[in-house]
């Protein structure tokens, strides 16, 4: 079994994070995932996320922005060159400067939505103590859950090892 770690990223210290368990965004009960959802520091929980389409727009890459819907505050999410494990080791992929498309739900129709993230971590317990071993994330999943509550949907799935 993976280590999870008790607190969240550093990608994470903006934003005001509430944990939850990762049945809760539509991963496994058994993933080895933190999960968060996010609110901004205003008290919304509203989101518009801007990244890049590429191709025919079936992938949403980053960097990944969140700004509030409410006060209109940004920060980036996530960027690969400088979050998750490939970074916190010096080898991170580097990403556009921009963030210029704001995703928006196919089931709802949406910009706007809740916004969980949730990280994955493969390392067991036994790999040592470290400072950072909360930025030494694999994985990390983008979703947006609709504001009626019905649907949760991926936006971005990223791998950082």
């Amino acid at each position: 079994m993976a280590f999870l770690p008790d607190r969240s990223p550093t990608c994470l210290k903006d934003f005001v994070c509430r944990a939850v368990p990762p049945v809760d965004v539509a991963l496994p009960a058994h993933a080895d995932f933190n999960s968060y959802l996010l609110e901004c520091q205003c008290g919304h929980n509203g989101w518009l996320i801007h990244g890049n389409w590429i191709g025919d727009k079936s992938c949403f890459v980053g960097p990944i922005l969140a700004e509030c819907a409410s006060c209109g505050w940004s920060q980036r999410l996530i960027d690969l060159s400088r979050d998750g494990y490939d970074a916190s080791i010096g080898d991170g992929v580097v990403e556009r400067a921009t963030s210029q498309d704001i995703w928006r739900c196919s089931h709802c129709s949406s910009a706007v939505g809740r916004v969980a993230v949730s990280f994955g971590y493969q390392y067991e317990e036994e790999a040592g103590e470290c400072d950072i071993r909360h930025d030494l994330f694999d994985a990390f999943i983008l979703t947006h859950l609709c504001l009626d509550g019905e649907d949760r949907i991926q936006v971005a799935v990223f791998e950082c090892a």
